[in-house]
């Protein structure tokens, strides 16, 4: 980029906002295409579609209010999944490695 003293500082200031969005779109870019490391992934069948790191997973559950139907996980740190709920949860063991999650009534 050539020198930008040159230029009338509305210009200078300019040039420096559109360079900061360019950097932060080309980030977003690679992290769509997979290019930088993540720990969150969307799984559909066999395939995996990167999500930024650390994303925070929220599922609306239908028929309930926004605020009180959802239930949110993350990890907390590399080993603990943490899961938060609008309301009470019911875990429901399925096999030694599974279980499932509903919300209270």
């Amino acid at each position: 980029m050539r020198d930008l003293v040159s230029l009338p500082k509305w210009a200078q200031a300019h040039i420096r906002q559109l360079v900061m969005e360019l950097e932060h779109a080309q980030a977003q870019l690679r992290q769509i295409e997979g290019k930088e490391e993540t720990n969150v992934f969307l799984r559909d069948g066999i395939d995996k579609k990167p999500l930024p790191r650390n994303a925070n997973i929220y599922f609306q559950i239908e028929g309930r209010m926004e605020y009180e139907g959802y239930i949110s996980c993350r990890l907390k740190d590399p080993t603990t999944l943490y899961i938060q709920a609008g309301r009470g949860i019911r875990l429901l063991p399925e096999a030694s490695n599974a279980f499932g999650i509903k919300l209270e009534d």
